[in-house]
C-alpha cells in the first residue's frame, strides 16, 4: 500500500477515496440487514440484557473505528512514549465545570484511559467492540508514526 501511494498523487488519492468508501459502505449495509451487526444487538437484547438500551440512539451508518478510539490510542501512545508507563488523572469535570459533577479518575497508565474512551462508544449504543479495537489499534499506529517523526522538547 505504501508503494502504491507513492506512486499516486495527493489527487488521485483523494479522488479514490470516495470508491473505497462507497465500496466499504454497500458491503456493510449486507451486513447490518440482518446481518452481522444487527445480530450483535438482538444477541445482547435477548441474552445479556433484555432491558438495555443505548445512552444515545444508535446511527443509522455502517460500521467504521470510532472516532475516538484512534484519537485516543495515538495520544495515549505519543504520551507513554514520551513519559513513559505512568499513572494519570482526568480532571476534566472538575476543570471545566461539567455536569455532573465527577472527582478527578486516575488511570494505572495512559492506554487504560484510550481504552475507556474507546469502550464508552460500546456503552453509548454507537460501535460494535470490533470498531473499538480496530481504532485503538489505528492510532497507536499513528501515534507511533507522529512520535517517530517529530522532534518534540522535554
Amino acid at each position: 500500500m505504501k508503494q502504491r501511494s507513492r506512486l499516486l498523487g495527493s489527487r488521485e488519492r483523494v479522488e479514490a477515496l470516495p470508491a473505497g468508501v462507497d465500496t466499504a459502505d454497500a458491503f456493510l449495509r449486507g451486513l447490518t440487514r440482518g446481518g452481522l451487526v444487527q445480530d450483535n444487538f438482538d444477541d445482547l437484547h435477548a441474552v445479556i440484557a433484555p432491558d438495555w438500551l443505548p445512552l444515545l440512539v444508535t446511527p443509522s451508518f455502517p460500521s467504521y473505528p470510532s472516532g475516538h478510539s484512534p484519537q485516543s490510542g495515538a495520544v495515549a501512545t505519543v504520551l507513554t512514549d514520551l513519559f513513559g508507563l505512568q499513572a494519570c488523572t482526568d480532571t476534566t469535570h472538575r476543570d471545566h465545570g461539567l455536569t455532573p459533577p465527577q472527582t478527578p479518575r486516575t488511570f494505572t497508565a495512559f492506554d487504560e484511559a484510550a481504552a475507556e474512551a474507546a469502550l464508552s462508544r460500546l456503552y453509548a449504543g454507537i460501535h460494535d467492540p470490533f470498531d473499538n479495537d480496530i481504532g485503538l489499534a489505528q492510532g497507536r499506529c499513528i501515534g507511533q508514526i507522529i512520535f517517530d517523526r517529530l522532534a518534540f522538547r522535554r
